[in-house]
């Protein structure tokens, strides 16, 4: 459910501000304006989810306007891309638009994204050409792979639907709702709390200073009447970091997460993790749909 609009814009003399909000937000914090600039990384073109303050945005920019859709807690952001996307580049939005002029394309968001229920779905003949295919192949389900730039792919699925990545997960994320695929958790993978970019990668820090910046790996020695030599006893050898700022040399450097997408860091216990799925064919349900589909295009 979308529970409200917002739009932002950089004023390059108080910088980054809200402009306009819809009646059903009460108030967008400085630390939400503040996250969704820094998420799109120096104003950088394209879409993006934002959660912040226990709040979810799904956000694109169209200069020199962010332009913020609020969501509900279940809300799925990645639906949200295309909608967004076909409405904000058929607009024609005047340098300064007014507070109607933002109502309305508030609104043509909402029809956008509203118009394309799972029941319009149901009845495409591609969908029931696309289940006989998995009934004929007997492929009973799709394995999720992982994707840097958009979490769960469906590879094996990309093939039957001739569509990109992201088309297809939509596609069979909307075959879900209607129930003709049951979703089980496979495993659950790191984003950025910030953005919900999957680009998040661990690095090692001193646990004096907080500087990433470590020293290669070396080995613990042994002394022997005053002189260091390497240990050759077999036994295993702890490992240690030497910083390169501070100096302090630790076997248990700090591990924090830093996203690549909007650059911010985070301990592992503030990162977000979602489930990728297993997506289960409900075969007498997809059975059902084709041979209803068919009698209706018979008639």
């Amino acid at each position: 459910m979308i529970k409200g609009f917002a739009v932002f814009r950089m004023d390059p003399k108080i910088g980054p501000q809200y402009v306009y909000q819809s009646d059903t937000i009460e108030t967008v914090t400085h630390q939400e304006v503040l996250a969704i600039f820094a998420t799109h990384n120096l104003f950088r073109e394209g879409f993006r989810g934002v959660h912040v303050s226990n709040r979810t945005w799904a956000t694109y920019v169209f200069p020199p306007w962010i332009i913020a859709l609020l969501l509900g807690p279940d809300e799925p952001i990645g639906p949200l891309r295309e909608p967004m996307k076909k409405i904000l580049n058929a607009s024609s939005l005047p340098d300064e638009p007014k507070p109607e002029e933002w109502k309305n394309l508030y609104h043509d968001l909402l029809v956008e994204i509203q118009s394309s229920p799972v029941a319009d779905l149901l009845t495409s003949k591609k969908t029931t050409d696309f289940l006989k295919e998995m009934i004929e192949l007997d492929i009973l389900y799709f394995d999720p792979h992982f994707s840097f730039e958009i979490g769960a792919t469906y590879p094996a699925a990309d093939h039957l639907t001739g569509l990109n990545s992201y088309d297809t997960r939509l596609f069979l994320e909307k075959l879900t709702l209607a129930g003709i695929f049951t979703s089980e958790p496979v495993i659950g993978v790191t984003h950025c709390p910030i953005c919900l970019g999957f680009k998040v990668v661990s690095r090692l820090a001193c646990p004096q200073c907080s500087v990433t910046a470590l020293d290669v790996v070396r080995y613990p020695t042994s002394k022997e009447g005053g002189s260091q030599k390497a240990n050759t006893s077999g036994k295993p050898m702890e490992l240690f970091y030497s910083c390169l700022t501070c100096q302090h040399t630790t076997s248990e450097p700090v591990v924090t997460l830093l996203c690549t997408e909007c650059g911010s860091q985070f301990q592992p216990d503030e990162a977000a993790y979602r489930n990728m799925d297993r997506l289960v064919l409900n075969q007498p349900i997809a059975e059902g749909l084709i041979k209803k589909v068919e009698e209706e295009t018979s008639d």
